[in-house]
């Protein structure tokens, strides 16, 4: 709640409007990427198809809607343990 309003509204605008798909293809099969993403099908779905073209190597995960790793630490914590087992 100390974030100024100003900041907060120009983060959601980057988060929003920003296209990493360069990014993502610059590093798709160069670094082990984990996207856990929000379980909220009209979300997941737009979110996994992008993911599938321009990160198509990346590990896709649902899980929750927001700060899974709070609300589902146990299930969180197996998912990043898991993915960093395979990572290396």
């Amino acid at each position: 709640m100390k974030t100024p309003t100003y900041v907060a509204l120009l983060q959601d605008y980057d988060a929003n409007m920003s296209d990493f798909t360069k990014e993502a293809w610059e590093i798709d099969g160069k670094v082990p990427v984990l996207n856990v993403l929000a379980d909220r099908p009209e979300w997941t779905e737009y979110a996994k198809v992008w993911l599938t073209k321009n990160a198509p190597q990346s590990k896709i995960e649902a899980l929750g809607l927001h700060f899974m790793c709070w609300e589902f630490a146990d299930e969180f914590n197996l998912i990043v343990d898991s993915f960093l087992k395979k990572a290396g």
